[in-house]
């Protein structure tokens, strides 16, 4: 792997004259989908949409923030995870 130390050879992310796009990553917590989830039930994927765009302000689009509320709106809970049996000693 060959190591850069000019700026010259940087390569930019987005081309001159066009928008740069950044798509970002977001965790959503069982809390926070279950307050999602309940807005779902409640009033839709609208209401669901406004209580995404309350926990997590950054959301500028409707339409992705929509989308994004039914993904999570669809999730179900994981069962909880009982703790693995303990190994037994070697028998001598």
């Amino acid at each position: 792997m060959r190591r850069v130390t000019d700026a010259r050879h940087i390569q930019p992310l987005a081309r001159p004259g066009h928008a740069a796009r950044c798509w970002c990553m977001f965790a959503v917590n069982e809390e926070e989908a279950a307050t999602i989830r309940a807005a779902f039930e409640r009033g839709g994927d609208v209401a669901a949409a406004a209580e995404l765009r309350r926990l997590f302000p950054l959301f500028r689009d409707n339409a992705h923030a929509r989308q994004c509320a039914r993904t999570i709106a669809g999730w179900v809970p994981l069962p909880a995870v009982s703790a693995p049996p303990m190994a037994r000693p070697p028998a001598s």
